[in-house]
């Protein structure tokens, strides 16, 4: 095993389907989410993250993040009196409330 396999942090979304959702889940997924959002936002890439969990869950995690991610981006370009603010609010509510839904899990980041 090398080093960036030690590195790497794995996430389950099925976590709740599985009956192996505790405190400590979700405190780390709260962790690894917002540790993934700022090295998106900073240009980094997030190679020592894996994922796991269906297709749909895996999708809806990458929708919520990117939401996220570009809601923020815009923010910080655009400030927060920009009219297209609220689209982008709108759709990335939409895309934690669609993530929400799929994997049972609470989206760490309001």
């Amino acid at each position: 095993m090398s080093a960036e396999d030690l590195n790497i942090t794995v996430i389950d979304l099925g976590a709740k389907r599985k009956g192996q959702l505790n405190e400590s889940y979700l405190t780390s997924f709260g962790a690894v989410v917002g540790n993934a959002l700022e090295r998106l936002l900073a240009g980094m890439d997030i190679n020592n993250l894996k994922v796991k969990g269906s297709p749909q869950e895996m999708q809806a995690f990458l929708s919520a993040l990117g939401a996220e991610k570009r809601h923020i981006e815009h923010i910080v370009q655009n400030g927060y009196d920009d009219p297209r603010t609220s689209s982008h609010a709108r759709t990335a509510l939409e895309a934690v409330v669609d993530f929400e839904k799929l994997t049972g899990l609470k989206w760490p980041i309001k």
